[in-house]
């Protein structure tokens, strides 16, 4: 019995110890993860819409992955040709991120962006509050940009995009061309870069 619980205690000191070594670091395994606080300035139906919106993720060998979310805060309007009435609009999409720095070595450096969206667009009529139509579409925006890291954890970025989106089912007074656009975007981040 006593050879038997020495083994047991060997056994458990030994699983301990090689547990505790510290291995060196991996330079080619940096990553770390990020949150950030968005804001678009773009065009629903050739009209200023602001977005605003965050995203949050994680960095793996440079390559950044995440999820985003913006919604439509500007007071923004859709006109139907045909009756000659305005729809006021509300709109929010989200989905998924992937971005790459560019020069990432430098403290200012590029950024290339994807993100896959999947959204939702309503509207009511501006003068007797009517609903209008409630449509999901989805889409791309891809964007090109600068980035700044002020310190080890706090960067900001100011680059240009455009939102492609299409509709599954086409809504009645407005089409994909109402929400494709041009537009700016401007963000502040915080997390661990791997910089």
């Amino acid at each position: 019995m006593k050879k038997l619980v020495l083994l047991l205690i060997i056994i458990v000191l030994s699983v301990f110890k090689l547990s505790s070594q510290v291995n060196p670091e991996d330079e080619s395994r940096k990553g770390g993860g990020f949150a950030s606080l968005n804001f678009g300035f773009n065009s629903i139906d050739q009209e200023f819409a602001f977005f605003t919106g965050g995203s949050g993720g994680f960095i793996v060998k440079d390559i950044r992955l995440g999820v985003f979310f913006n919604g439509l805060t500007s007071n923004t309007k859709i006109k139907d040709d045909e009756t000659d009435n305005e729809y006021k609009v509300s709109c929010a999409y989200g989905g998924i991120y992937a971005g790459y720095p560019l020069w990432k070595s430098k403290r200012f450096h590029g950024l290339a962006d994807l993100k896959i969206l999947i959204g939702n667009i309503n509207t009511v009529n501006a003068d007797n509050y009517e609903r209008g139509n409630n449509s999901l579409y989805y889409g791309l925006v891809p964007s090109i940009g600068i980035e700044y890291y002020l310190n080890d954890i706090f960067a900001i970025s100011l680059g240009v995009e455009y939102r492609h989106c299409f509709f599954p089912d086409e809504p009645a007074f407005y089409d994909s061309t109402s929400l494709n656009s041009v537009g700016a975007c401007f963000s502040i981040k915080f997390g661990h870069f791997g910089w």
